[in-house]
């Protein structure tokens, strides 16, 4: 399933305490979720080898910050361990950051 989901008569919406829009779709006879796609800012410290990536989040969500070096393409990694959002802002630091002329970041949602 690629995640599109149709609604058959979409009657009621909330936007949570978490920030997450529940909707009711009537004759699907479901509750959905949805998550707005979120934008990730990077924050470079020159000299430190420091780069912090700070995004919008939602409370309740896990989060996985993942690299990948762009010289030595050998997928995606992760970077530390995957973390629960307690409030709506979110941060890691790459400490490892100057040692790779190059690095690609991503934020998933695992749960």
């Amino acid at each position: 399933m690629n995640g599109a989901g149709r609604f058959f008569n979409p009657y009621g919406i909330v936007v949570a305490a978490n920030g997450s829009l529940w909707m009711t779709d009537t004759y699907n006879e479901l509750v959905r979720v949805v998550i707005v796609p979120f934008t990730v800012s990077l924050q470079s410290s020159n000299g430190n080898n420091l780069v912090t990536l700070s995004w919008y989040a939602v409370i309740g969500k896990t989060y996985q910050v993942q690299w990948m070096d762009v010289m030595n393409s050998t997928g995606w990694s992760n970077l530390g361990a995957p973390f629960t959002a307690t409030n709506s802002a979110a941060s890691q630091t790459d400490n490892t950051a100057g040692f790779a002329p190059q690095k690609f970041y991503r934020v998933i949602i695992t749960q």
